[in-house]
């Protein structure tokens, strides 16, 4: 049930995350355990619970409305954090009677996070120092975890400085890669450059995350169905066509179930929807960030990328399959392509295998 909790917290599915934490909950007290063993579930329950409650606060703050990932779906609907389970304290109430010490610190964390996002910044000192103990324990998934954390909280309390200095050691993973673990970095870094003035470096790292976020948000709605309680199966809107005008949805779509076909043009979409192709560009351009163009050779190499991580094909002759399958039959082309967006040629993929 953790585990499955887990999972649909890391989707985007907060309310989701929460019902299951509820039924964890009333499990743990039915439990056939010591009083020290409960005290501990307990704990560790509300652990969660003050985790759910301060990411729902970051992620739905005014300041961060465009977090698109976090506010897709049902998520639109901002809900305040339920009433826990009785016998499972807020996280509000401090963390003294928390007998386990690494709980009790990283409820310090999520409280100094907190305050941190309302504007007082004297929380600084307490959140780096978790930071640097995460660091000396080589904790580095936790690490990572803790500086995103840190730099959403910054964003809302409006220290981008703070924010730029704690992503400073994810910059290079974050550009080279377009990934679940590389979102909430790229989307900071995108509000760091727009904070400070870099305009057309913002739109850029916006532009790649809102891709990389639209194609989480489409394979988590399976892991969504398969692992969720039954009402979890319903899945997840996709938010780049959310974003669109409902004309150009249908511009979107054409272009999707066209990727393959290596003469696909601009105007032959803006044709398919009765608009002009300058209509069309505009109106990507205003809304998703990317041109069409853009968006069909980001979507293409993303295809190609998948196959080859998953074929054991010789490489070169992988290469050019792949290519001309998803409509890049031009060889340097296609590696110029995909080495601006992944930051490796395709055979340094095939090779990675």
């Amino acid at each position: 049930m953790f585990g499955i909790m887990s999972i649909l917290f890391e989707l985007g599915h907060l309310n989701d995350a929460e019902d299951m934490l509820n039924e964890i909950a009333a499990k743990a007290e039915e439990l056939p355990a010591s009083d020290e063993e409960r005290s501990n579930w307990r704990g560790l329950i509300r652990a969660m619970y003050a985790d759910l409650a301060v990411q729902r606060m970051l992620r739905h703050a005014p300041q961060l409305s465009d977090h698109i990932y976090w506010h897709s779906g049902r998520l639109n609907d901002f809900m305040a954090l339920r009433d826990t389970p009785e016998g499972v304290p807020q996280c509000a109430r401090g963390s003294n009677d928390i007998e386990l010490p690494v709980l009790r610190a990283r409820l310090d964390f999520k409280e100094s996070l907190n305050r941190l996002a309302n504007g007082n910044k004297e929380e600084r000192d307490r959140l780096l120092a978790h930071l640097d103990w995460a660091d000396s324990n080589s904790l580095k998934a936790y690490q990572n975890s803790l500086r995103q954390e840190i730099a959403l909280a910054s964003l809302v309390g409006d220290y981008p400085q703070l924010a730029e200095m704690v992503l400073r050691p994810l910059n290079a993973d974050a550009r080279a890669g377009s990934g679940h673990r590389q979102l909430e970095t790229l989307y900071c870094l995108s509000k760091v450059n727009q904070a400070q003035g870099y305009t057309d470096r913002a739109r850029q790292l916006y532009s790649k995350y809102a891709m990389a976020a639209a194609h989480c948000i489409r394979e988590g709605a399976g892991v969504v169905a398969q692992n969720g309680p039954k009402n979890h199966g319903q899945g997840v809107s996709n938010d780049i066509t959310a974003r669109l005008p409902a004309k150009y949805r249908r511009a979107y779509q054409y272009l999707l179930d066209n990727l393959e076909r290596s003469d696909l043009s601009i105007r032959e979409i803006a044709v398919e929807i009765g608009v002009t192709v300058r209509a069309l560009q505009n109106t990507f351009r205003s809304n998703l960030g990317s041109t069409p163009s853009e968006i069909i050779r980001q979507e293409r190499m993303v295809r190609i990328r998948r196959e080859l991580q998953s074929d054991d094909s010789k490489v070169g002759q992988k290469v050019r399959e792949v290519g001309n399958k998803w409509g890049v039959p031009n060889r340097s082309t296609l590696l110029n392509a995909y080495k601006r967006q992944f930051n490796e040629a395709p055979s340094q993929t095939l090779n990675r295998k």
